[in-house]
């Protein structure tokens, strides 16, 4: 039987950014074959897999404030933010995450460009070579 979760924005966001420190520490590859993806996120999994279980402890409960942060912000309160613990590497702090992810999002869509978009708008990435005249007309 699967999972069922009823979730909105701010909870949902930061799910998907909490999960890259976790999937990494656990040794999984989630740089989907991408090198500038793997490049990115090796300083995470590097603090990740550097903390020992108090730190790791420290995190998870930074982790579950942070939860009950983004679901007060649902319900249209305003909370407190909590606080990143003392003496774990900042790359795992949920806006050094936000950024991260937003990275790897952006890498992601150019890896799908380059490998869909531009080899049907210039007839071939492998060539380099593009002409954007109109031979009969010479214009553009």
């Amino acid at each position: 039987m699967g999972e069922y979760q009823i979730r909105g924005k701010h909870v949902n966001e930061l799910a998907e950014i909490e999960h890259i420190p976790y999937d990494l520490r656990q040794g999984k590859d989630i740089s989907k074959g991408i090198p500038a993806l793997r490049r990115i996120f090796e300083p995470v999994k590097t603090a990740a897999q550097a903390m020992d279980d108090a730190q790791y402890a420290q995190y998870n409960a930074y982790l579950a404030d942070m939860y009950e942060y983004s679901r007060m912000l649902e319900m249209g309160l305003k909370p407190a933010k909590p606080k990143f613990p003392e003496g774990l590497n900042e790359i795992v702090k949920i806006e050094s995450l936000e950024q991260l992810h937003h990275q790897s999002n952006l890498i992601i869509e150019g890896e799908k460009l380059k490998k869909y978009a531009l080899p049907l708008a210039i007839g071939g990435i492998q060539t380099g070579v593009v002409n954007i005249f109109d031979k009969e007309k010479e214009t553009i």
